[in-house]
Order: structure tokens, then sequence, then C-alpha cells
């Protein structure tokens, strides 16, 4: 029993520190791609986080119904240079959702996969809508807080296949919310150790 109590008050301490973020860019769109077109932008994580969800921009009717496919860089690095490089990018997750209409935010609930501190490339390929998105003017390309930050980007016309078309249009900004659980810093998860571990040892004493 003592157990399964330390591990409950463990459970309820990283959900206080783990809580649900967002950052979102635009959606504002004046330019779009077509269906198996893909978006790309660089993510810069400070501590890690885990991604759970995604919010999008497309030019379909509300209801239409669509699904993405989210990669990142495997070795990290900017997406320049290698929208055209498969080996480049490892597949993190998928997920579908139903379009809201055009510059409406469109959700779609993605397998939950963490990235750590450092900065990605990263791309969202469409299946069923097309993209919308803005063009860049130097202004609008860069959004950010605390856990993380966006540099956008471009898309890419990969009907034939992913990192497969012709040369990417940039600069282009992606519309749309990041969702994500902030991983402790490394100082928290030390004090949030120490506290259960005193925790357990009162209890202990109690017992």
């Amino acid at each position: 029993m003592r157990t399964r109590i330390f591990l409950i008050a463990g459970a309820t301490i990283l959900a206080s520190v783990a809580q649900a973020q967002s950052l979102s860019t635009i959606f504002s769109g004046n330019n779009g791609g077509a269906p198996l077109w893909t978006t790309y932008m660089d993510i810069t994580v400070t501590n890690g986080v885990t991604v759970t969800g995604f919010d999008h921009n497309s030019t379909a009717a509300a209801g239409t119904p669509f699904s993405v496919e989210v990669y990142a860089t495997s070795l990290g690095g900017t997406y320049v240079g290698n929208t055209s490089n498969s080996g480049a990018w490892i597949l993190l997750g998928s997920g579908s959702g139903t379009a809201a209409g055009t510059d409406l935010p469109s959700f779609t609930n993605t397998q939950d996969f963490i990235l750590g501190a450092g900065t990605y490339g990263l791309a969202i390929r469409y299946y069923g809508i097309a993209p919308r998105y803005t063009n860049g003017n130097g202004s609008n390309q860069f959004y950010s807080n605390a856990d993380m930050s966006l540099t956008l980007g471009a898309a890419q016309a990969t009907t034939s296949g992913p990192f497969s078309g012709g040369s990417p249009f940039s600069p282009r900004v992606w519309n749309g919310t990041i969702y994500y659980d902030a991983v402790p810093e490394p100082m928290t998860m030390v004090a949030m150790g120490a506290g259960l571990l005193a925790l357990a040892r009162r209890r202990r004493a109690r017992a």
C-alpha cells in the first residue's frame, strides 16, 4: 500500500509540472498548396517537449475529413537543404481530423512524440485537404515562447511522394498551432525527486 501511495503522489507532482501548452503562428492565409503537399519549418526546443496535437489551416470546406503525417530531421538541424532528401527525415506520428473551414483552426490529435532540447526541421504532409499558408515577409516568420521557437518556412509540391517534388516555395508561413506538454527542467526534476524521497521517508517513519 505504501508503494502505491508513493506512485500516486509522484504522478500528481508530475502532472502539475508537465502542463499542456501551445504555440500558434497565424490563421490569415493568402496562399496555399494542394492535397499531398508538405509544409516545412524549423523548431528549436528549450528543454524538451511532448507534442500531442496540431491545429492546421486549409482551403477545404468545413466538414472535410483529412489526415497529416509529421516528420522531423532525424539528426536535428534545419529543413533547409533537406526538402528533397528523404533519408534525412523520420516519421514521428500521424493524425486525422475534420476541416473547420478557411482560416479556422482544424485540429488533429497525432500520436504523442518527444522532442529533446535542440533544433529540428519539422515537416507536415497533408492528405485529403490543401494546406493554406501565408507568404513570408520577414516580420511574420518567427514565433516563440519559453519552451520553443518556430522559424518558418517553406511549402513543397510533394504529390509524387514524401520529400519528392520540385523546389520548395519559400518563404511560406505554416498556419497552425502546436500543442505540447513541457518536460520539466533538470533542476525541477532534481527538486521533485528530493521531495518524493522526503515524502517516502516520512511515510516509512509513520509506519
